[in-house]
C-alpha cells in the first residue's frame, strides 16, 4: 500500500473522495465502485483520507490512520492519499482543491458519495464537481447514500451507536464489530482475586470509547482468539472511577503482560453497577461468561 500526500506526483488513478474516517459500507460501496472503473480504465484506485497522526484537532475517532489505512487496503486499494489538514489547506478554495489535485496527478477518475463536499468552508459540493470533471473529460460516478436499518449510514451515526452501547448495530453499519487494541498493562488484579483475571488495556486517547458498560467481547492474542467479556469504565465496587478497559479472556491461560491484544465488541451485557460485596460481583461474573459462551 503506497501512501502519498496531497499535491505529491502519483500517476494513472481513479481518486476515491471523502473522509473514510471508518470504512463503513458505504464508503466500502464507493471503494468497490472505484476498483471497478479503475479496471475499466487501466488505473490504480487512490483513497483520500485525512493524516492525523499529528494533528489533535479531529479529536477521538473510529480508526487511526494505521487502522483505516490496513482497512482500505484489504478491500483492493492501491494508495492512500493522506492530506494534511494544515490551515492553509483548509483555506485552500474548492476550486483550486481541485486544480491541485489534478495538477499533481494523472486523474482517470473520480468517485464519491453524493453528500461530499470539499474547499473552503465546504464550498464545493456534487454539482461543482460534475461541472469539473466535465469540462476536462475526467469520469466521475457519484454514489446515492447507503443505508442499513432504515437510516443512512455515516460515521456521525456510528459514533452516536458506540455511545449509546449499541455495539451491535453500530457493527452492522460498519460491516466488522468496533474494536480497540494495545498492549495488556498491570492492573490491580481484583479480579484474579475472584477468580476471573483480566487483561487490561489503556483506552486510546484518539479513540472513540464505547459507553461505560459490560460488553460481551471477541478477543484475539497473537492470532488465537478467544470469547471475552469486557468492562469499559469505571469500577466502582473497588471504587475506581477512571476510564478501564478490562477483559477476562474466556479459556486463556497464561502470561498476557506486555502482550498486544485486540478486544472486538459484539453486544452489551449491562450496565455498570456497584455490587454490596466482591462476593455478588463474582456471581455476576459467573453469570456474564455464562451468556457469553451458552
Amino acid at each position: 500500500m503506497k501512501i502519498f500526500g496531497y499535491g505529491e506526483k502519483f500517476g494513472g488513478a481513479v481518486v476515491c473522495l471523502g473522509r473514510y474516517e471508518c470504512v463503513h459500507l458505504g464508503h466500502r460501496e464507493i471503494i468497490k465502485r472505484a476498483c471497478s472503473m479503475a479496471a475499466e480504465r487501466g488505473a490504480k484506485v487512490a483513497v483520500m483520507t485525512y493524516d492525523e497522526r499529528d494533528n489533535v484537532r479531529f479529536g477521538r475517532l473510529l480508526l487511526n490512520f494505521s487502522e483505516r489505512t490496513q482497512a482500505i487496503s484489504a478491500l483492493g486499494a492501491d494508495a492512500v492519499m493522506a492530506v494534511d489538514f494544515t490551515p492553509e489547506f483548509m483555506n485552500t478554495s474548492a476550486e483550486d482543491f481541485l486544480l491541485g489535485l489534478t495538477s499533481s496527478m494523472d486523474v482517470r477518475g473520480l468517485v464519491c458519495g453524493e453528500d461530499f463536499r470539499f474547499g473552503r468552508e465546504r464550498g464545493g459540493d456534487v454539482g461543482l464537481l460534475e461541472g469539473f470533471c466535465a469540462s476536462r473529460g475526467i469520469a466521475l460516478e457519484v454514489v446515492g447514500d447507503v443505508t442499513a436499518d432504515g437510516r443512512r449510514i455515516s460515521s456521525t451515526l456510528i459514533k452516536q451507536l458506540l455511545t449509546e452501547g449499541d455495539v451491535a448495530g453500530a457493527a452492522r453499519l460498519l460491516s466488522y464489530p468496533y474494536f480497540v487494541s494495545g498492549t495488556v498493562v498491570e492492573g490491580r488484579k481484583e479480579g484474579r482475586k475472584l477468580g476471573f483475571p483480566t487483561a487490561n488495556l489503556v483506552w486510546p486517547n484518539d479513540r472513540i470509547c464505547v459507553k461505560n458498560g459490560v460488553y460481551a467481547t471477541t478477543v484475539t492474542v497473537e492470532g488465537r482468539t478467544f470469547r471475552g467479556i469486557t468492562n469499559v469504565g469505571a469500577a466502582p465496587t473497588f471504587g475506581v472511577f477512571r476510564e478501564l478497559c478490562e477483559t477476562h479472556i474466556i479459556g486463556f491461560d497464561g502470561d498476557i503482560y506486555g502482550r498486544r491484544i485486540t478486544v472486538a465488541f459484539d453486544a452489551l451485557l449491562r450496565e455498570q453497577k456497584k455490587f454490596a460485596s466482591a462476593l455478588l460481583l463474582k456471581k455476576q461474573l459467573a453469570e456474564d461468561v455464562e451468556a457469553v459462551i451458552k
